[in-house]
C-alpha cells in the first residue's frame, strides 16, 4: 500500500489519486527524481521504458502548482511526434483534472473547436511540438502573453531531439521562453536511451543558472535479444521466405521495425498472403484515422503484430507487448535499445527481440550492435555546431515576437 509520504510527495489528494490507479509504490526512478525536481534541480532522467517516467516529472510539478496556485501557462511539455502528444495528453488529463489543472494539446491535427477553446481559456499544460511552440512564440501574440507564465518545462524523448536541427531550434526556443517570462524555469528531460549523458545535459539546460543533476537508471530489466537470418534461396521466393522467417519468430502481440516505409508495405503484403491474420501496418504515410485504430487495437489486445517504422518506437501507449522482432539491422545502438524496450512494458517484465538478416553482413552487423546494446555502450550524440539557417530562422521569430 502507497504510504503517506510517497517518495517526497506530500500532497494528499495525489497520495490518494496514486492508490486509486493502485499503485502500491513507486518505481526505482520515480523516488529518485521526485524528490530531486520538488527542490527545484534541472533533471535529465534516463530510464528504460515502463518505468514511469512521465509521472516521476509531472507529479511533483503537480503538487508545486498546487502550492503556489499556478496561473496557465505553467507548464510547456515538449514531445517530438504528433502521436505522442495525444497519448501523454490523455494521460496528463486523468491527474489535472482530479487536482483542478486543465490541460491541452497544440499540433497541426487539432480541430478548430479545440483551438478556439485553448485561446479563450488558457490551460495550465499545454503540450505540443518545438515546431508548434515556435508559431505560438512568433505569431500568437494574444496566447504568446500566456507563456510568461511558464515555470516548468519538460521534455520527453530527447535523444529523438538531442542530434537534429529540431534539437537545436528548441534550444533556442528555450532561451526566447526564458527571456520573455524573465524567469530561469525549471527543465526536465526524460529519456530511455542516450549516449554520454553529461554532454546532452549541458545542451539541454542551456543558460539555467540552476543546480542540476543526471538520474540514470541503466540496469533492472532483463534483456534477450536473438539473431537469425532469412534462409538463401531463389529471388523469386525472397519475399515470402522473410515473411515465413518473421512469422516463425511472432509471440503476439509483436511490434515488427522496418526500416522504411516501402518495407513495411511490402513485407505486411506477404505477411498477410503467408496467411498471418490480425496484422497491420504503422508508418507516417499511413493515415492519422488509420494509425489511431492501431494503436487502439494494439492497446485493446486484438492484433497479433504490426509492421512500424519508427512511428512506434517512441513512448505511445499501446499495452504490452511481448515481443519486438527488427528485420535488417537498425543502424545504432540506440534505436536497438529503444525498440526493444517497447516489449516487456512494465518495469518487472523481460525485454524479448530478434533481429533477422537477410545475408552475412546483416548478421554481423547485427551481432556487433548487440554486443555494444548488452555493453551499455551507446552511440555519442552528435549535435550540430552553428546550423545558420535555424539561427537565421530564430532571429527572425524574434522579431516578430
Amino acid at each position: 500500500m502507497m504510504n503517506d509520504n510517497a517518495a517526497g510527495i506530500g500532497d494528499p489528494k495525489i497520495i490518494s489519486l496514486l492508490r486509486e490507479k493502485g499503485w502500491k509504490d513507486l518505481t526505482i526512478p520515480q523516488k529518485l527524481a521526485i524528490p530531486k525536481i520538488k527542490e527545484g534541480y534541472n533533471i535529465l532522467l534516463i530510464a528504460p521504458t515502463g518505468f514511469g517516467k512521465t509521472e516521476a516529472a509531472i507529479l511533483p510539478v503537480f503538487e508545486m502548482m498546487i502550492k503556489e496556485k499556478a496561473e496557465p501557462v505553467a507548464v510547456v511539455y515538449i514531445t517530438p511526434l504528433r502521436a505522442l502528444i495525444n497519448d501523454i495528453t490523455r494521460r496528463l488529463k486523468w491527474w489535472g483534472s482530479k487536482l483542478g489543472f486543465t490541460v491541452a494539446r497544440k499540433h497541426g491535427d487539432v480541430p478548430s473547436s479545440e483551438k478556439a477553446k485553448r485561446l479563450r481559456k488558457a490551460p495550465h499544460v499545454i503540450v505540443t511540438t518545438p515546431e508548434s511552440l515556435e508559431i505560438d512564440l512568433d505569431w500568437a501574440q494574444k496566447f504568446r502573453n500566456y507563456y510568461r507564465n511558464v515555470k516548468w518545462v519538460i521534455i520527453d524523448e530527447v535523444h529523438e531531439l538531442i542530434s537534429s536541427k529540431r534539437g537545436i531550434q528548441l534550444i533556442l526556443l528555450l532561451e526566447r521562453l526564458k527571456r520573455l517570462t524573465g524567469f530561469d524555469f525549471q527543465r526536465i528531460g526524460l529519456s530511455a536511451t542516450v549516449g554520454v549523458p553529461e554532454k546532452v545535459a549541458k545542451f539541454l539546460f542551456g543558460s539555467s543558472r540552476r543546480k542540476s543533476i543526471i538520474i540514470e537508471i541503466g540496469k533492472g530489466k532483463e534483456t534477450i535479444i536473438e539473431i537469425d537470418a532469412v534462409p538463401i534461396g531463389n529471388e523469386e521466393d525472397l519475399w515470402s521466405k522473410i515473411a515465413k522467417t518473421i512469422i516463425d519468430h511472432i509471440e503476439p502481440p509483436t511490434l515488427i521495425f522496418v526500416n522504411s516505409r516501402s518495407t513495411a508495405e511490402r513485407l505486411h503484403e506477404y505477411l498477410e498472403k503467408s496467411g498471418l491474420n490480425e496484422i497491420q501496418v504503422h508508418h507516417s504515410s499511413v493515415s492519422r484515422n488509420i494509425r489511431v485504430s492501431v494503436e487502439k487495437d494494439l492497446l485493446e489486445g486484438k492484433l497479433k503484430g504490426v509492421v512500424c517504422t519508427k512511428t512506434l518506437e517512441l513512448g505511445i501507449d499501446i499495452g504490452d507487448i511481448r515481443k519486438v522482432i527488427q528485420f535488417r539491422p537498425p543502424g545504432s545502438v540506440t534505436t536497438l535499445l529503444q525498440r526493444i524496450g517497447r516489449s516487456g512494458h512494465r518495469f518487472y517484465d523481460v525485454s524479448k527481440g530478434t533481429i533477422i538478416g537477410m545475408n552475412e553482413v546483416d548478421v554481423l552487423e547485427s551481432l556487433a550492435t548487440v554486443s555494444l546494446a548488452l555493453k551499455g555502450e551507446l552511440e555519442e550524440p552528435q549535435i550540430l555546431e552553428k546550423p545558420l539557417d535555424i539561427l537565421a530562422r530564430e532571429i527572425l521569430g524574434i522579431v516578430l515576437q
